[in-house]
């Protein structure tokens, strides 16, 4: 392995460069993106997240000579905050314009063209490897969110920590955390525009990175669970 050669990233996102897909891929296995595997920035919930959130089904000898004989790895995120954009973006199934092609080798960045992007989008070839991991690490990253932070009457956080009515107290504790979840993806918000506005999401996503973060939480049932989180939370504070 080269261990003075980073792989390149995207301007927009950071995110590592993809592959250029090889035609009829012999023995392909799984690529992850964010490596090394062992590194300690990948070790606790956050780095796991980042870990799993983006791997791409490769041919085998351009993964495992081709690449991992080249490069090192992408620059990891560091904190809290750089996992979170780092991981909401990857969700997004973002594709970018470049990748990293080999010839005789040697590497190359080179320009993807449309029907490569489009196919790299619906084969599934770049997916999430674990969604339940990644899940857990949204969730407790929005529920860490300072409550003093978000624009909210100290009388709405009252009626939600006291009020009798459990239906009233539902629907408080739904508006606090769309408000905590719209405050954690403040920095994030127009590099998710940019890249929604270039199609370089997935087809039928939210035009915003707000209502996709709030996607991510889960179902009804699992948002449920959330604002009982929160609840307790506040509480305890």
């Amino acid at each position: 392995m080269n261990t003075e050669r980073a792989t390149p990233t995207d301007e927009l996102t950071g995110l590592p460069l993809p592959l250029v897909p090889v035609q009829n891929p012999e023995r392909p296995d799984w690529h992850h993106h964010f490596h090394p595997r062992r590194s300690p920035l990948l070790e606790d919930l956050g780095g796991q997240a980042v870990r799993n959130v983006r791997v791409q089904r490769v041919d085998y000898g351009r993964h495992h000579y081709d690449y991992h004989l080249t490069y090192s790895g992408p620059p990891l995120p560091t904190t809290e905050d750089e996992q979170f954009a780092t991981v909401i973006m990857a969700a997004t199934g973002y594709i970018p314009p470049r990748a990293i092609g080999f010839k005789q080798g040697r590497p190359r960045i080179t320009n993807l063209h449309e029907d490569l992007r489009d196919r790299l989008r619906k084969s599934g070839d770049i997916k999430i490897y674990s969604q339940g991991v990644v899940n857990e690490f949204i969730r407790q990253y929005v529920l860490a969110q300072n409550i003093s932070a978000i624009n909210v009457n100290e009388l709405t956080i009252d009626e939600f920590l006291n009020t009798s009515n459990t239906e009233r107290q539902r629907v408080l504790g739904h508006t606090l955390l769309g408000l905590i979840t719209d405050k954690a993806t403040e920095e994030i918000d127009e590099i998710y525009y940019q890249a929604y506005r270039s199609r370089l999401v997935l087809p039928g996503l939210p035009n915003n990175v707000q209502r996709f973060t709030k996607t991510m939480l889960g179902n009804r049932r699992m948002r449920d669970n959330l604002v009982g989180q929160l609840h307790q939370r506040l509480l305890a504070a």
